[in-house]
């Protein structure tokens, strides 16, 4: 996308719902097609490889702060932003990485499903 064509911002709450619309019709799909032998299988296997995909998912994180301003500056060679997009971009790296690694600590240590667990067991 250029600056000179900034997308309208009544499109992004649209192309935020048609996303999480397509989400849950293929997940709705998937869930209907999937032999319900083959999800405890399949539920294994993810935990197995749960930690080397968190420790993937780091390395991209770490990749992603390193490599920040030569993307800024890519972005800013192409015309794509200006210097002072560009400098506030910088300037919300080490933001942008905390909230990351934190989603992934969330995720990993599945402090959601607790949190599920613990309403369900307040609730009933």
């Amino acid at each position: 996308m250029s600056n000179r064509r900034p997308m309208p911002r009544r499109w992004t709450g649209r192309l935020t719902l048609l996303a999480i619309g397509l989400s849950v019709l293929i997940g709705a799909v998937l869930l209907n097609t999937v032999d319900s032998n083959e999800l405890g299988r399949l539920q294994r296997d993810v935990r197995e490889t749960a930690p080397l995909l968190s420790l993937i998912r780091l390395i991209v994180i770490a990749s992603l702060y390193l490599a920040w301003p030569s993307l800024l500056r890519l972005c800013k060679q192409r015309d794509w932003i200006n210097a002072e997009t560009e400098q506030q971009l910088l300037s919300r790296r080490t933001r942008l990485a905390m909230w990351l690694v934190a989603l992934e600590l969330i995720l990993g240590l599945e402090a959601l499903n607790q949190l599920h667990a613990l309403v369900e067991w307040l609730t009933s």
